[in-house]
C-alpha cells in the first residue's frame, strides 16, 4: 500500500477583508469601560470585562497567526515567535518596572515594601497574577490599596497563553501526523485540529472557571486556568469562515446586541458579582457578535461607528497613554499620549494597511498595560501596530507571505 504524503491543509480566510477597524473601535471600547473604573469606580462598578474583551481580541488575533504560520510552512517557529513576543514586550515592561522600583524607594512606606518587591517579581517573572492568587487580592474590592505593579496580573495571564497555545498546537498537529504516518493513515486537516484543541480548552476552562468561581472567587479572579476560555473563544472565531446567510438587518442587530452586552456588563457586574465564571459570559459573548457580525456591512450598522476616526484614535492613543503605569499615574500617560499623537500627526494616509509597513523601519513596540488589560501594540511604529497586525489576521496570505506581518 503506499504511503499518502502528509501536507498541511489549506488555510481558510477567516474573513476576506484586509483591513478591520472596527477591532479597533472594539479595542476602544474596551479601554475605555477600564480606564472610566479604575477613575471612578461607583459610576462604572463592572468596567473590569474590558479585560475580558481584550482576552477574545487576543485568542481571535493570536490563533489567526498560528494557523496561517502552521499551515503554510507545517510547523511553528516556537523560538522565533518568541524572540518576537520578547522585542516587543520587554523594553517598556523593565522600564515601567525600573520607575517603579526608583518611586517605591523613595516615595512609599517601608512598611508596604515587601508586598511590592515580590510582586515586582512576579510582574518580572509574568507570574503576578499567581502572585495576586496567593495573597488572595480581591482586585476590586474598593478598601484595597493595589501594589505598584498590580495592573500586571492581566499581562502575566497573557504571556502565559502565549508561551502555551503554540506548544499545544503544535504538539497536537504532530501528535495526530506521526500517528497517521505510522498507520498510512490521510494528512492533517490542521484546521479540525484547531478547533478540536481549542473547542477542548475552552469547555475544560470554562468549567473550571465556573466551579471555581463558587468556591474561591478572589482566587478565580487571577489564575490562568479561569482564563483560557476566552482567549479560545476568540481562537475558534479566527477559524470560522467569514461568510454569513444571515439577512443584512440582523447581522446589524447582531452587531448592535454585542455591544450592549458588553456595556450592560459593564454597567450592571460590581465587586459582588461572581467573576469570572458563568458571569464572564455578557461580555465574551458580546465581543463575538461584535467581532463576527460588526464588520459584515462597512457602510452602515456598527461597523460605520466603530470604524470612525475618534474611535480609531483612542484605540491608538489611549491604550499606550495609560500604558506606562497604572491609572494612578495618569499624568505620565497623558505625556506619553501627546508624544504618540505628535508623532502619527501624518498618519491618516497609513490607513491602507501596509502601504505604512515596513521591517527596515520598525521600532520595537511591546504589549503593555492600561489599568488592568493587556492591549496589543506591537512593532511598525507604534501607530499602526495594531492596525498592522488585524491586517494579518483579517487576510490570509498578504501579511504573512510577504514578510510583514511580524507578529
Amino acid at each position: 500500500m503506499p504511503v499518502q504524503t502528509l501536507r498541511p491543509a489549506q488555510p481558510a480566510a477567516p474573513t476576506h477583508r484586509s483591513f478591520r477597524p472596527e477591532l479597533q473601535g472594539l479595542r476602544a471600547l474596551a479601554v475605555g469601560l477600564v480606564v472610566i473604573y479604575h477613575l471612578w469606580p461607583d459610576r462604572l462598578s463592572g468596567g473590569f470585562v474590558g479585560v475580558d474583551v481584550f482576552f477574545v481580541i487576543s485568542g481571535f488575533l493570536i490563533t489567526g497567526h498560528l494557523y496561517r504560520e502552521l499551515s503554510n510552512t507545517g510547523t511553528i517557529e516556537l523560538k522565533k515567535f518568541w524572540a518576537r513576543r520578547a522585542m516587543r514586550l520587554l523594553p517598556l515592561a523593565f522600564t515601567v518596572l525600573a520607575v517603579s522600583v526608583v518611586a517605591l524607594l523613595f516615595f512609599v512606606p517601608q512598611t508596604v515594601w515587601e508586598m511590592n518587591v515580590r510582586q515586582m517579581l512576579g510582574a518580572l517573572l509574568y507570574v503576578e497574577n499567581w502572585v495576586l492568587a496567593a495573597d488572595s487580592v480581591n482586585y476590586m474590592a474598593e478598601n484595597n490599596e493595589p501594589s505598584m505593579v498590580q495592573h500586571y496580573w492581566s499581562l502575566s495571564i497573557e504571556e502565559q497563553f502565549y508561551i502555551l497555545l503554540p506548544i499545544l498546537l503544535l504538539g497536537v498537529y504532530l501528535l495526530i501526523k506521526r500517528i497517521r504516518r505510522n498507520h498510512s493513515g490521510p494528512g492533517v486537516d490542521i484546521h479540525k485540529v484547531f478547533i478540536a484543541t481549542l473547542g477542548t480548552l475552552l469547555v475544560g476552562s470554562f468549567i473550571l472557571s465556573v466551579v471555581f468561581t463558587d468556591h474561591s472567587a478572589a482566587q478565580a479572579y487571577f489564575i490562568t486556568p479561569t482564563r483560557f476560555w476566552e482567549f479560545a473563544a476568540g481562537g475558534l472565531l479566527a477559524m470560522l469562515p467569514a461568510a454569513t446567510r444571515l439577512p443584512h438587518r440582523v447581522q446589524n442587530l447582531l452587531g448592535w446586541a454585542g455591544v450592549a452586552c458588553i456595556v450592560v456588563a459593564g454597567f450592571a457586574f460590581s465587586s459582588d458579582t461572581p467573576f469570572p465564571g458563568y458571569t464572564a459570559l455578557l461580555p465574551v459573548v458580546g465581543a463575538l457578535l461584535f467581532m463576527r457580525y460588526g464588520a459584515q456591512h462597512e457602510t452602515t450598522g456598527v461597523y460605520w461607528w466603530a470604524s470612525r476616526q475618534p474611535a480609531l484614535r483612542i484605540g491608538d492613543y489611549l491604550p499606550m497613554a495609560l500604558a506606562v503605569d497604572h491609572c494612578r499615574k495618569l499624568p505620565i500617560g497623558l505625556v506619553w499620549m501627546a508624544c504618540q499623537a505628535w508623532r502619527h500627526r501624518c498618519d491618516d494616509c497609513a490607513l491602507g494597511c501596509f502601504s505604512a509597513v515596513d521591517r527596515r523601519s520598525t521600532p520595537p513596540c511591546p504589549k503593555v498595560q492600561a489599568c488592568g488589560p493587556s492591549l496589543h501594540r506591537h512593532g511598525h511604529q507604534h501607530g499602526n501596530a495594531y492596525r498592522a497586525h488585524i491586517c494579518c489576521a483579517a487576510h490570509p496570505d498578504a501579511g504573512y507571505r510577504s514578510g510583514r506581518c511580524d507578529f
